[in-house]
């Protein structure tokens, strides 16, 4: 059982900040504002007109502690500590923040302090600076921290049992990721997980890792059958889109009684990067959830509550108990079943209650929304809050000490509450939907998991395990690539290549391109004013090389040419010596990504393309394949597609997110350089507009195309090592940076894609599978590997990741059993694929993992033709929740958005909200209480086809009425 007791003090010691900056201005007005959750806040003095102020100002806050399993002496600490950095000058201006979790902060007190980087609280925001904090958590006597590693330890192993812990290669031995470095932040029990139109009862944890979701029911099953799927997942911090808050009033019919009951609760919507919508609901559900009893006690209350409890202990002692014993603590009775009339009659308040028992669960995980201080609007709370769970009068009316729980009843006088027990209910505040600890607690969570999620792009997760994991670890997979191995094997080391370190080790080039690259040998002395013609320092470098014809790749970026024409002699000697060296009289094809009018507009804005009149032996040619931020729009409406649940005009809805059409236009470039290349002897220039995005596309691809030896594991790896990590693609920006948006784009995901659709083709030419690819997606938003975090070699280097991150390929090497191809046979030979749109196929492996098809598809015994996701169960037990209606903005069914002349119209059989057309058929369901025609929705109204056909004698509740609202004949 958990209680709020004042039992424990945080300590802090606001010391000092430096290095602190606003967008207006660098001298800063700082004060700092303390808080606990969402506790009364402490504001320190101002500080005025510095950057680096000093405080030295001490705050003592009162802390919310847990009594655990292991006794009343042992609490456990939970929550956060909050310390927001503000700028006072014409108005209070945001200047970041630090959220410390209380379980990490020492129970002793310490002398040193520690410096905190300052981070962001919502997204756009720039911060910088840090902060010098002292904290120490002060204890009771004779109360001690308990630690939670044993619940951390059940997490993990309930993750373990379902894979939710990976496999990485730590040499020849394999760890499990993030294993026991996992630690539970918060924790809730029973809420409600949506996803797909299915519905479970979950338990949710926030660690320092993930968001895990562990289903324990599934709410919309038919009567006598297993559970039709499990919602089960995990979700990565930086795979998390957008998240969207809304308090819900749900009504529900209880089955039992007829009447119309309100479930209030907080909704949390998540939209992931992955094609996945889930939907959390916080509220206490009748039949999965204890009604909620809240009591506030001021002295006199608790004095009360107490000789009450001391009553009720002679009433125990005169129950029918198999065993009873007393200890100095008090009268501990063993869990057996007790009839509750007895308990009744023999309560002292005299069955004022009648029939309600409080009732104490020792759960197996923590129990979160327990022991929570509530927030009156207001007005402060001026006493203790214990929480209980009762059992409904209706429900069955067994003691709860039968229900399974292996804990002991403990009542004594020190301690509030620790047994099962009758209250007077002038005593209590019931409030049955949901308590108002509830909502301070769910607003520190999303306060939580809002922080994590804005700032996972700059502190990143994958930074913990090493730091954290208590093993001897060995960073696998960060020697797999090496530029000069991989050049050497194609036959580059022959003198006409050098591998030049004239941009290393301070980058002195090009901060996006790597430390070593081959150029001509004798070209080196054009590099530093060839950099300086091109977009962002990006010369021509060499990465791929024919071995046998001798024709080479070149990649670079834009040239400044501007509209007024202007030429660098020097990256004109540069791309002739690159023909000098390769086959006698050889000629260079240059692949511009962009259009032709994208190039002439960059004209405008100092850059521009090459004047080939200026180039020998050298041609230009244009790919027309769009930017970034249209493959964002792309990617952003086949996600809205993906996530629609209806079916009408399937294919013509996702030809119009033109998703298929840009892969298209990338495998035809590809496939165009691969065959200039080795049919036509030619060699290839090939850039965009700053040389890391479609550049990277085209060049890997044609690669792949062309080098059986990037169609293996091992090769694809250092093809994207060497491709896409050390030629600076911006993985940081592109997977959605928050304080850059608009810089977000799925360029490397469309690479997987297309290589998708190389493997569809030719499935015999590849040495990997399906599964291989969807785990490298899988783990490119999820910042656990230091393989894709920051923008280039620069970043990664100023972040140590190779000593202090593992690599994603230390996992695909632990993997690599369950990524063979058993289809794989060598093929030496260049592949060409067949471009055209009709040829290609959504990757629905991965872009419809969950929706609502492949969801029911996991289902046991389970008939797609009637189990229609959101129809009404068979089961008259099911509680119908609703949706509310106040943040659905489009159709349930066919995703039609909502208006004057499209109205909302609620389901009375599933509680989805419908437009007219979706839900023009009523019927009386007799089972949810309705003897009147309602409105149901055309699914639910087919659903009951089958089984009128079936049976003339049931109906199974309801009875059909057509449109006009006469009943249908039997």
């Amino acid at each position: 059982m958990t209680l709020v007791l004042p039992k424990a003090k945080l300590h802090v010691k606001v010391v000092a900040a430096a290095e602190l900056r606003t967008q207006d201005s660098a001298k800063v007005n700082a004060f700092c504002s303390v808080y606990v959750n969402s506790d009364k806040r402490e504001r320190t003095e101002i500080i005025p007109g510095t950057p680096n102020p000093e405080w030295n100002q001490e705050i003592c806050l009162s802390l919310a502690s847990c009594v655990t399993s292991a006794g009343p002496e042992k609490v456990e600490l939970f929550g956060y500590l909050t310390v927001d950095v503000w700028d006072s000058n014409v108005q209070d201006t945001f200047v970041g923040r630090v959220m410390i979790p209380i379980r990490l902060i020492p129970v002793q007190q310490t002398r040193n302090g520690t410096w905190y980087l300052l981070r962001r609280s919502v997204a756009k925001e720039v911060v910088s600076g840090k902060i010098l904090l002292t904290t120490y958590v002060e204890l009771s006597d004779g109360i001690e921290h308990y630690n939670p590693s044993c619940m951390n330890m059940q997490l993990f192993n309930a993750c373990k049992a379902r894979g939710y812990h990976i496999m990485v290669a730590n040499g020849k031995n394999l760890v499990h990721f993030p294993g026991l470095t996992e630690h539970i932040e918060m924790a809730f029990s029973n809420v409600l997980v949506e996803m797909s139109s299915h519905v479970c009862n979950a338990q949710l944890y926030l660690t320092n890792y993930r968001l895990i979701i562990l289903c324990t029911s599934d709410l919309r099953q038919r009567s006598g059958q297993e559970q039709l799927c499990d919602l089960s997942m995990w979700i990565a911090f930086n795979n998390l889109f957008t998240m969207e808050t809304t308090t819900e009033t749900l009504p529900a019919h209880n089955q039992e009684t007829g009447c119309q009951e309100l479930l209030k609760g907080f909704a949390v919507h998540l939209l992931c990067h992955d094609f996945r919508a889930v939907k959390l609901l916080f509220v206490p559900h009748k039949k999965a959830v204890h009604a909620a009893v809240e009591i506030q006690a001021d002295k006199k209350g608790r004095n009360r509550l107490r000789a009450q409890l001391k009553a009720f202990t002679s009433v125990l002692k005169d129950l029918p108990l198999p065993v009873a014993r007393s200890s100095s603590r008090g009268t501990k009775v063993n869990q057996d079943t007790v009839d509750s009339s007895q308990v009744r009659n023999h309560s002292p308040m005299g069955g004022a209650l009648s029939g309600m028992l409080i009732q104490m669960v020792k759960p197996s995980f923590p129990n979160f929304f327990e022991s929570v201080k509530p927030e009156e609007d207001g007005e402060e709370d001026g006493g203790e809050w214990v929480r209980y769970s009762i059992l409904q009068q209706g429900e069955d009316m067994q003691d709860p000490r039968a229900m399974g729980s292996d804990s002991l009843i403990d009542i004594d006088e020190d301690v509030e509450m620790d047994a099962s027990c009758i209250l007077d209910a002038s005593d209590v505040h019931l409030e049955l939907a949901p308590p108002k600890a509830t909502s301070g607690l769910v607003k520190t969570f999303l306060l939580r998991l809002e922080y994590l999620v804005n700032n996972v792009a700059d502190d990143p997760p994958a930074f913990q395990y090493m730091r954290l994991c208590e093993e001897n670890l060995e960073t696998t997979g960060w020697d797999l690539y090496a530029y000069p191995k991989d050049m050497n094997r194609l036959g580059v080391m022959d003198g006409k290549w050098k591998l030049t370190s004239r941009n290393g080790p301070v980058y002195a080039l090009c901060p996006t391109y790597p430390q070593l690259v081959f150029v001509p040998a004798n070209a080196e002395q054009f590099l530093e004013e060839s950099s300086k013609f091109r977009s962002k320092g990006r010369f021509p470098c060499l990465v791929w090389l024919d071995s046998v014809s001798s024709n080479f790749m070149l990649r670079c970026a834009q040239p400044l040419s501007g509209a007024a024409g202007k030429h660098c002699e020097e990256d004109e000697h540069l791309l002739r010596a690159a023909l000098d060296v390769g086959p006698p009289n050889g000629h260079m094809m240059i692949f511009d990504a962009r259009s032709f009018s994208a190039a002439a507009g960059n004209k405008f804005m100092g850059k521009g393309t090459e004047d080939v009149s200026r180039y020998v032996r050298t041609t230009l040619t244009y790919l027309d394949i769009p930017n970034i931020h249209v493959m964002r729009e792309s990617y952003d409406a086949l996600r809205q597609v993906c996530l629609s649940h209806s079916s009408l005009k399937w294919h013509s809805e996702i030809e119009n997110t033109q998703w298929l059409n840009h892969l298209s236009l990338l495998l035809k470039g590809s496939t165009t350089i691969a065959r200039y290349m080795k049919q036509k002897g030619g060699s290839t220039l090939i850039h965009c507009s700053d040389g890391w995005d479609r550049t990277s596309q085209l060049t890997s691809l044609s690669q792949i195309i062309m080098d059986s030896e990037y169609r293996t594991i091992s090769g694809f790896m250092v093809l994207v090592d060497k491709e896409w990590l050390s030629f600076g693609h911006k993985f940081q920006d592109r997977l959605g940076h928050p304080a850059h948006p608009q810089e977000r784009s799925p360029i490397f995901l469309q690479f997987l894609d297309c290589t998708h659709q190389l493997l569809l083709q030719f499935p015999e030419a590849f040495e990997f599978n399906m599964h291989f690819l969807i785990s490298i997606a899988d783990h490119l938003n999820s910042s656990w590997f230091g393989t894709f975090i920051y923008n280039n070699d620069e970043e990664r280097h100023a972040k140590s990741v190779v000593v202090n991150t593992l690599s994603l390929w230390a996992h695909i090497i632990a993997e690599r059993g369950k990524m063979l191809n058993p289809q794989y046979s060598v093929l030496k030979e260049p592949i060409y694929p067949i471009c055209n749109v009709r040829r290609l196929r959504l990757w629905e492996e991965y872009f419809l993992r969950y929706d609502y098809t492949a969801l029911l598809a996991q289902s046991r015994d389970c008939d797609v033709d009637i189990e229609i996701p959101g129809s009404v169960s068979d089961n008259a037990d099911t509680p119908v929740v609703w949706m509310s209606d106040d943040h659905i903005r489009e159709c349930s069914f066919c995703q039609q958005r909502f208006s004057a002349f499209r109205r909302r119209h609620h389901c009375r059989s599933c509680g989805r909200v419908f437009c007219h057309d979706c839900s023009k058929n009523k019927g009386v369901l007799t089972h949810l209480g309705y003897i009147q025609p309602v409105r149901i929705c055309d699914e639910c109204y087919k659903k009951t086809l089958p089984q009128i056909v079936g049976s003339q004698d049931n109906h199974d509740g309801y009875v059909l009425v057509s449109e006009d609202g006469q009943r249908e004949p039997d």
